[in-house]
Protein backbone atom coordinates (compact mmCIF):
# COMPACT_ATOMS: atom_id res chain seq x y z
CA UNK A 1 0.00 0.00 0.00
CA UNK A 2 1.35 3.30 -0.88
CA UNK A 3 1.91 5.94 1.95
CA UNK A 4 0.32 9.19 1.08
CA UNK A 5 2.87 11.93 0.10
CA UNK A 6 1.75 14.09 3.63
CA UNK A 7 2.75 11.36 5.51
CA UNK A 8 5.74 10.18 3.89
CA UNK A 9 6.90 14.09 4.19
CA UNK A 10 5.92 14.42 7.62
CA UNK A 11 7.97 10.91 8.66
CA UNK A 12 11.02 12.47 6.73
CA UNK A 13 10.94 15.29 8.67
CA UNK A 14 10.42 13.16 12.49
CA UNK A 15 13.40 11.29 11.29
CA UNK A 16 15.81 14.04 10.65
CA UNK A 17 14.52 16.17 13.77
CA UNK A 18 15.01 12.86 15.67
CA UNK A 19 18.34 12.32 14.51
CA UNK A 20 19.85 16.32 15.11
CA UNK A 21 18.18 15.85 18.75
CA UNK A 22 20.73 13.21 18.95
CA UNK A 23 23.34 14.46 17.41
CA UNK A 24 22.42 17.80 19.61
CA UNK A 25 21.88 15.46 22.86
CA UNK A 26 25.63 13.58 22.34
CA UNK A 27 27.69 16.63 21.08
CA UNK A 28 26.29 18.23 24.45
CA UNK A 29 26.66 15.84 26.85
CA UNK A 30 30.47 15.01 25.58
CA UNK A 31 30.86 18.87 26.27
CA UNK A 32 29.59 18.26 29.55
CA UNK A 33 31.51 15.05 29.96
CA UNK A 34 34.92 16.91 29.63
CA UNK A 35 34.39 19.54 31.73
CA UNK A 36 33.20 17.22 34.54
CA UNK A 37 36.38 16.20 35.45
CA UNK A 38 37.91 19.69 36.67
CA UNK A 39 34.49 21.17 37.04
CA UNK A 40 33.43 21.68 40.90
CA UNK A 41 29.89 19.74 41.89
CA UNK A 42 27.98 23.00 41.79
CA UNK A 43 29.49 24.11 38.06
CA UNK A 44 29.10 19.83 37.11
CA UNK A 45 25.38 20.24 38.39
CA UNK A 46 24.66 23.21 36.68
CA UNK A 47 26.86 21.73 33.02
CA UNK A 48 24.29 18.35 33.05
CA UNK A 49 20.99 20.86 34.29
CA UNK A 50 22.09 23.18 30.77
CA UNK A 51 22.06 19.63 29.04
CA UNK A 52 18.62 18.71 30.35
CA UNK A 53 17.02 22.02 29.22
CA UNK A 54 18.75 22.44 25.37
CA UNK A 55 17.36 18.92 25.12
CA UNK A 56 14.14 19.32 26.28
CA UNK A 57 12.30 16.37 27.71
CA UNK A 58 13.36 12.94 26.67
CA UNK A 59 11.13 9.25 26.33
CA UNK A 60 11.02 7.55 29.48
CA UNK A 61 13.11 4.37 29.17
CA UNK A 62 15.77 6.29 26.80
CA UNK A 63 19.39 5.18 27.19
CA UNK A 64 19.92 9.19 27.03
CA UNK A 65 18.03 9.95 29.77
CA UNK A 66 19.72 6.95 31.77
CA UNK A 67 23.39 8.74 30.53
CA UNK A 68 22.13 12.05 32.10
CA UNK A 69 20.30 11.04 34.87
CA UNK A 70 23.63 9.46 36.01
CA UNK A 71 25.83 12.36 35.63
CA UNK A 72 23.26 14.80 37.31
CA UNK A 73 22.67 12.21 40.50
CA UNK A 74 26.36 12.38 40.56
CA UNK A 75 26.80 15.65 40.66
CA UNK A 76 24.08 15.97 43.32
CA UNK A 77 25.61 13.28 45.37
CA UNK A 78 29.21 15.45 45.61
CA UNK A 79 27.41 18.56 46.63
CA UNK A 80 25.74 16.37 49.71
CA UNK A 81 22.14 16.41 47.95
CA UNK A 82 21.45 12.80 48.55
CA UNK A 83 17.67 13.22 48.00
CA UNK A 84 17.83 14.00 44.49
CA UNK A 85 20.99 12.03 44.14
CA UNK A 86 18.84 9.44 45.11
CA UNK A 87 15.90 10.02 42.70
CA UNK A 88 17.89 10.17 39.75
CA UNK A 89 20.39 7.78 39.90
CA UNK A 90 17.40 5.31 40.94
CA UNK A 91 15.89 6.26 37.52
CA UNK A 92 19.11 5.47 35.66
CA UNK A 93 19.27 1.74 37.02
CA UNK A 94 15.88 1.16 36.43
CA UNK A 95 16.85 2.58 32.92
CA UNK A 96 19.77 0.30 32.34
CA UNK A 97 18.01 -2.77 33.83
CA UNK A 98 15.16 -2.53 31.42
CA UNK A 99 17.59 -2.38 28.46
CA UNK A 100 19.61 -5.10 29.88
CA UNK A 101 22.44 -2.68 30.32
CA UNK A 102 25.45 -4.36 32.73
CA UNK A 103 28.32 -2.02 31.95
CA UNK A 104 30.46 0.60 33.64
CA UNK A 105 27.39 2.77 33.58
CA UNK A 106 25.03 0.80 35.21
CA UNK A 107 28.07 -0.61 37.99
CA UNK A 108 28.67 2.86 38.27
CA UNK A 109 24.35 3.83 38.98
CA UNK A 110 24.63 1.26 41.25
CA UNK A 111 27.62 2.05 43.62
CA UNK A 112 26.64 5.73 43.76
CA UNK A 113 22.86 4.78 44.60
CA UNK A 114 23.97 2.59 47.37
CA UNK A 115 26.27 5.39 48.77
CA UNK A 116 23.81 7.93 48.46
CA UNK A 117 21.45 5.92 50.46
CA UNK A 118 24.15 4.73 53.44
CA UNK A 119 24.83 8.48 53.85
CA UNK A 120 20.89 9.15 54.12
CA UNK A 121 21.33 6.51 57.24
CA UNK A 122 19.10 3.68 54.64
CA UNK A 123 21.94 0.81 55.06
CA UNK A 124 20.00 -1.86 54.71
CA UNK A 125 18.53 -0.80 51.46
CA UNK A 126 21.95 0.20 50.57
CA UNK A 127 23.46 -3.28 50.82
CA UNK A 128 21.23 -5.87 48.62
CA UNK A 129 21.95 -2.87 45.39
CA UNK A 130 26.06 -3.04 46.65
CA UNK A 131 25.98 -6.73 46.14
CA UNK A 132 24.00 -6.80 43.43
CA UNK A 133 27.00 -4.70 41.69
CA UNK A 134 29.19 -7.28 42.85
CA UNK A 135 28.32 -10.12 41.57
CA UNK A 136 27.35 -8.46 38.51
CA UNK A 137 30.98 -6.88 38.41
CA UNK A 138 32.38 -10.86 39.10
CA UNK A 139 30.03 -12.42 36.61
CA UNK A 140 30.49 -9.93 33.64
CA UNK A 141 33.69 -10.68 31.42
CA UNK A 142 35.36 -7.21 29.72
CA UNK A 143 35.59 -4.93 30.06
CA UNK A 144 35.27 -5.58 33.44
CA UNK A 145 39.15 -4.80 35.71
CA UNK A 146 40.40 -4.48 38.66
CA UNK A 147 39.62 -1.12 39.01
CA UNK A 148 36.25 -1.39 39.07
CA UNK A 149 35.97 -4.00 41.21
CA UNK A 150 38.31 -2.74 43.53
CA UNK A 151 35.92 0.32 44.16
CA UNK A 152 33.03 -1.60 44.82
CA UNK A 153 34.77 -3.22 47.44
CA UNK A 154 36.40 -0.43 48.88
CA UNK A 155 32.31 0.56 49.41
CA UNK A 156 31.71 -3.17 50.63
CA UNK A 157 34.07 -2.32 53.26
CA UNK A 158 33.19 1.10 54.09
CA UNK A 159 29.81 -0.27 54.65
CA UNK A 160 30.72 -2.59 56.89
CA UNK A 161 32.80 -0.37 58.94
CA UNK A 162 29.45 2.19 59.53
CA UNK A 163 27.87 -1.44 60.82
CA UNK A 164 30.71 -2.01 63.25
CA UNK A 165 31.68 -5.33 61.59
CA UNK A 166 35.41 -4.52 61.70
CA UNK A 167 36.31 -8.12 60.35
CA UNK A 168 34.57 -8.36 57.50
CA UNK A 169 35.78 -4.33 56.71
CA UNK A 170 39.30 -5.54 56.61
CA UNK A 171 38.39 -8.52 54.50
CA UNK A 172 36.98 -6.76 51.84
CA UNK A 173 39.28 -3.46 52.02
CA UNK A 174 42.33 -5.73 52.04
CA UNK A 175 40.91 -7.68 48.30
CA UNK A 176 40.13 -3.83 47.40
CA UNK A 177 43.97 -2.59 48.14
CA UNK A 178 45.82 -5.42 46.19
CA UNK A 179 43.26 -5.02 43.41
CA UNK A 180 43.79 -1.09 43.03
CA UNK A 181 47.63 -0.80 44.27
CA UNK A 182 48.35 -1.99 41.14
CA UNK A 183 46.09 -0.23 38.89
CA UNK A 184 47.71 2.89 36.94
CA UNK A 185 47.04 5.79 37.14
CA UNK A 186 45.39 4.95 41.00
CA UNK A 187 41.94 5.69 41.11
CA UNK A 188 40.10 7.48 43.80
CA UNK A 189 39.17 4.28 45.19
CA UNK A 190 42.21 3.53 45.83
CA UNK A 191 42.59 6.51 48.39
CA UNK A 192 39.10 5.36 49.88
CA UNK A 193 40.52 1.86 50.37
CA UNK A 194 43.51 3.31 52.49
CA UNK A 195 41.54 5.26 54.90
CA UNK A 196 39.79 2.65 55.23
CA UNK A 197 42.30 0.36 56.20
CA UNK A 198 43.35 3.12 58.67
CA UNK A 199 40.42 2.86 60.60
CA UNK A 200 40.18 -0.74 60.47
CA UNK A 201 44.09 -0.41 62.34
CA UNK A 202 42.84 2.63 64.51
CA UNK A 203 40.19 0.38 65.91
CA UNK A 204 42.16 -2.94 66.62
CA UNK A 205 44.54 -0.61 68.52
CA UNK A 206 47.45 -0.30 65.85
CA UNK A 207 47.74 3.02 65.39
CA UNK A 208 51.09 2.64 64.13
CA UNK A 209 49.51 1.16 61.34
CA UNK A 210 46.80 3.16 60.91
CA UNK A 211 49.03 6.40 61.00
CA UNK A 212 50.96 4.65 57.57
CA UNK A 213 47.53 4.15 55.50
CA UNK A 214 46.05 7.62 56.74
CA UNK A 215 49.53 8.93 55.76
CA UNK A 216 49.87 6.93 52.13
CA UNK A 217 45.56 8.13 51.82
CA UNK A 218 46.60 12.06 51.93
CA UNK A 219 49.61 11.54 49.26
CA UNK A 220 47.25 9.80 46.72
CA UNK A 221 44.37 12.18 46.82
CA UNK A 222 47.02 14.92 46.95
CA UNK A 223 47.83 13.47 43.78
CA UNK A 224 44.32 13.88 42.43
CA UNK A 225 44.19 17.74 43.31
CA UNK A 226 45.02 19.92 45.93
CA UNK A 227 41.74 21.17 45.08
CA UNK A 228 39.53 18.56 45.00
CA UNK A 229 37.31 17.18 47.27
CA UNK A 230 39.28 14.00 47.23
CA UNK A 231 41.84 15.54 49.11
CA UNK A 232 39.50 17.39 51.65
CA UNK A 233 38.75 13.61 52.39
CA UNK A 234 41.90 12.84 52.85
CA UNK A 235 43.18 15.67 54.67
CA UNK A 236 39.72 15.63 56.98
CA UNK A 237 40.52 11.93 57.88
CA UNK A 238 44.50 12.07 58.59
CA UNK A 239 43.36 15.31 61.14
CA UNK A 240 40.89 13.40 62.91
CA UNK A 241 43.44 10.12 63.21
CA UNK A 242 45.92 12.67 64.42
CA UNK A 243 43.34 14.04 67.24
CA UNK A 244 42.18 10.30 68.08
CA UNK A 245 46.09 9.65 68.46
CA UNK A 246 46.55 12.80 71.16
CA UNK A 247 48.30 15.01 68.49
CA UNK A 248 45.53 18.35 68.02
CA UNK A 249 48.87 20.50 66.96
CA UNK A 250 49.09 18.10 63.61
CA UNK A 251 45.35 17.70 63.05
CA UNK A 252 44.77 21.23 63.20
CA UNK A 253 46.22 22.78 60.12
CA UNK A 254 45.19 19.31 58.06
CA UNK A 255 41.50 20.52 59.13
CA UNK A 256 41.26 24.11 58.86
CA UNK A 257 42.96 23.18 55.08
CA UNK A 258 40.06 20.42 54.66
CA UNK A 259 37.16 23.20 55.61
CA UNK A 260 38.51 25.68 53.47
CA UNK A 261 38.21 22.97 50.35
CA UNK A 262 34.80 21.93 51.53
CA UNK A 263 33.65 26.02 51.72
CA UNK A 264 35.29 26.90 48.21
CA UNK A 265 34.40 23.73 46.35
CA UNK A 266 30.84 22.92 48.07
CA UNK A 267 29.50 25.59 49.88
CA UNK A 268 29.48 26.13 53.69
CA UNK A 269 26.26 24.24 54.33
CA UNK A 270 27.67 20.79 53.39
CA UNK A 271 27.40 17.71 55.11
CA UNK A 272 30.61 16.91 54.73
CA UNK A 273 31.85 20.08 56.62
CA UNK A 274 30.09 17.89 59.70
CA UNK A 275 33.38 16.21 60.51
CA UNK A 276 35.26 18.17 60.15
CA UNK A 277 33.67 20.95 62.74
CA UNK A 278 33.75 18.38 65.10
CA UNK A 279 37.69 17.48 64.63
CA UNK A 280 38.13 21.34 65.00
CA UNK A 281 35.81 21.50 68.37
CA UNK A 282 38.11 18.59 69.46
CA UNK A 283 41.11 20.20 68.85
CA UNK A 284 39.84 23.33 71.07
CA UNK A 285 38.67 21.19 73.58
CA UNK A 286 42.35 19.42 74.05
CA UNK A 287 43.71 23.30 74.36
CA UNK A 288 40.76 24.10 76.95
CA UNK A 289 39.26 26.27 74.25
CA UNK A 290 35.58 26.09 74.90
CA UNK A 291 33.89 29.06 73.24
CA UNK A 292 35.80 28.37 69.79
CA UNK A 293 34.36 24.47 70.29
CA UNK A 294 30.91 25.47 71.04
CA UNK A 295 31.14 27.75 67.86
CA UNK A 296 32.42 24.75 65.87
CA UNK A 297 29.78 22.27 67.45
CA UNK A 298 27.12 25.11 67.01
CA UNK A 299 27.79 24.99 63.23
CA UNK A 300 28.13 20.78 62.69
CA UNK A 301 24.70 20.91 64.65
CA UNK A 302 23.05 23.03 62.41
CA UNK A 303 24.57 21.73 59.28
CA UNK A 304 23.50 17.94 60.49
CA UNK A 305 20.18 19.09 61.08
CA UNK A 306 19.34 20.76 57.70
CA UNK A 307 21.09 18.29 56.05
CA UNK A 308 20.39 15.06 57.59
CA UNK A 309 17.20 15.63 60.33
CA UNK A 310 17.14 15.29 63.75
CA UNK A 311 17.66 11.38 63.88
CA UNK A 312 20.69 10.93 62.04
CA UNK A 313 24.12 9.45 62.55
CA UNK A 314 25.81 12.40 61.49
CA UNK A 315 23.85 14.46 64.30
CA UNK A 316 24.53 12.08 66.96
CA UNK A 317 28.67 12.14 66.37
CA UNK A 318 28.07 15.97 67.09
CA UNK A 319 26.06 15.36 70.16
CA UNK A 320 28.89 12.49 71.40
CA UNK A 321 31.31 15.40 70.71
CA UNK A 322 29.06 17.51 72.79
CA UNK A 323 29.08 15.82 75.29
CA UNK A 324 32.89 15.03 75.50
CA UNK A 325 33.22 18.91 75.58
CA UNK A 326 30.60 19.06 78.86
CA UNK A 327 32.37 16.69 80.99
CA UNK A 328 35.86 18.58 79.95
CA UNK A 329 33.40 21.71 81.60
CA UNK A 330 31.93 19.80 84.80
CA UNK A 331 28.93 19.79 83.51
CA UNK A 332 27.54 16.22 84.20
CA UNK A 333 24.15 16.72 83.84
CA UNK A 334 24.22 17.95 80.42
CA UNK A 335 26.78 15.27 79.57
CA UNK A 336 24.57 12.70 80.17
CA UNK A 337 21.85 14.45 78.25
CA UNK A 338 23.76 14.38 75.28
CA UNK A 339 25.87 11.04 75.07
CA UNK A 340 22.03 9.34 75.77
CA UNK A 341 20.76 11.21 72.75
CA UNK A 342 24.34 10.02 70.85
CA UNK A 343 23.32 6.86 71.93
CA UNK A 344 19.70 6.73 71.37
CA UNK A 345 20.16 7.21 67.22
CA UNK A 346 23.88 4.63 67.72
CA UNK A 347 21.75 1.96 69.32
CA UNK A 348 18.80 2.59 66.83
CA UNK A 349 20.55 2.94 63.25
CA UNK A 350 23.48 0.57 64.26
CA UNK A 351 21.95 -1.78 66.62
CA UNK A 352 23.55 -2.32 70.22
CA UNK A 353 26.93 -4.50 68.75
CA UNK A 354 28.56 -1.05 67.69
CA UNK A 355 31.89 0.91 68.64
CA UNK A 356 30.03 3.94 69.29
CA UNK A 357 27.41 2.17 71.28
CA UNK A 358 30.06 0.52 73.41
CA UNK A 359 32.14 4.27 73.42
CA UNK A 360 28.89 6.11 74.27
CA UNK A 361 28.70 4.15 77.44
CA UNK A 362 32.04 4.81 78.44
CA UNK A 363 31.28 8.60 78.75
CA UNK A 364 28.10 7.66 80.07
CA UNK A 365 29.85 6.23 83.04
CA UNK A 366 31.81 9.30 83.63
CA UNK A 367 28.74 11.55 83.38
CA UNK A 368 27.04 9.36 85.74
CA UNK A 369 30.23 9.17 88.51
CA UNK A 370 30.49 13.02 88.15
CA UNK A 371 27.01 13.16 89.32
CA UNK A 372 27.64 10.54 92.23
CA UNK A 373 25.40 8.10 90.65
CA UNK A 374 27.60 4.86 91.67
CA UNK A 375 25.06 2.12 90.26
CA UNK A 376 24.18 3.44 86.68
CA UNK A 377 27.64 4.89 86.75
CA UNK A 378 28.85 1.14 87.26
CA UNK A 379 26.06 -0.49 84.84
CA UNK A 380 27.35 1.87 82.13
CA UNK A 381 30.68 1.37 82.38
CA UNK A 382 29.88 -3.43 82.31
CA UNK A 383 27.88 -2.17 79.51
CA UNK A 384 30.71 -0.48 77.38
CA UNK A 385 32.69 -3.48 78.47
CA UNK A 386 30.80 -6.31 77.09
CA UNK A 387 30.55 -4.41 74.15
CA UNK A 388 34.46 -4.01 73.53
CA UNK A 389 35.00 -7.37 74.41
CA UNK A 390 32.75 -8.50 71.55
CA UNK A 391 33.73 -5.81 68.87
CA UNK A 392 37.61 -5.65 69.61
CA UNK A 393 38.34 -8.64 71.57
CA UNK A 394 39.77 -9.56 75.28
CA UNK A 395 43.11 -8.18 74.62
CA UNK A 396 42.54 -4.35 73.29
CA UNK A 397 44.19 -1.83 74.79
CA UNK A 398 40.61 0.47 74.77
CA UNK A 399 38.89 -2.35 77.12
CA UNK A 400 42.05 -1.32 79.26
CA UNK A 401 41.03 1.89 79.26
CA UNK A 402 37.22 1.18 80.15
CA UNK A 403 38.78 -1.04 83.07
CA UNK A 404 40.96 1.43 83.95
CA UNK A 405 38.08 4.20 84.55
CA UNK A 406 35.65 1.48 85.89
CA UNK A 407 38.29 0.56 88.59
CA UNK A 408 38.49 3.65 89.69
CA UNK A 409 34.17 4.05 90.09
CA UNK A 410 34.30 0.48 91.36
CA UNK A 411 36.76 1.16 94.67
CA UNK A 412 34.02 3.28 96.32
CA UNK A 413 31.80 0.27 96.54
CA UNK A 414 34.14 -2.96 95.98
CA UNK A 415 38.06 -2.31 96.18
CA UNK A 416 39.02 -5.79 95.81
CA UNK A 417 36.59 -5.87 92.39
CA UNK A 418 38.42 -3.25 91.26
CA UNK A 419 41.74 -3.94 91.81
CA UNK A 420 41.30 -7.29 89.69
CA UNK A 421 40.09 -4.69 86.98
CA UNK A 422 43.33 -2.81 87.60
CA UNK A 423 45.80 -6.06 86.74
CA UNK A 424 43.58 -7.13 84.40
CA UNK A 425 44.25 -3.46 82.44
CA UNK A 426 47.59 -3.82 83.47
CA UNK A 427 48.32 -7.00 81.61
CA UNK A 428 46.59 -5.77 78.44
CA UNK A 429 48.99 -2.87 78.62
CA UNK A 430 51.96 -5.06 78.85
CA UNK A 431 50.63 -7.23 76.28
CA UNK A 432 51.50 -4.13 72.95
Amino acid sequence: MAVPLAAAALAAVFLVRTAQAQTTFESLMEQAERQYASATPHQARDLFLAVQRQVGPLPPGDLRRGRLALFLGSAYQDLGDYQNAIALLGEARQIWEAAGVEDDRYLRTLQLLASALAESNRLPEAWPILDRALSTARRVPAPRNGATIGGLLATSGSFHLRAGDVIKAQAALVEAEELLRHTWPPPPAFATTLRGLGLVHMLEGQMGRARQFFTEAEAASRALGEDSLYYAIALANLGNFYVADGDPARAQPLLVKALHIYESTVGPDCAEITPVAAGLALVAIADRRFGPAERYLDRAADISIRSSGTESVQLAEVWYVTGWLRLKQRNPVQAQRFHEQANGIFRKVYGEAHYKVADCFLFLGEAYAQQNQQALAEDAYRQSILRFEKLLGARHPKLAEVLQQYARVLKKTDKAGARILERRASSILRGL
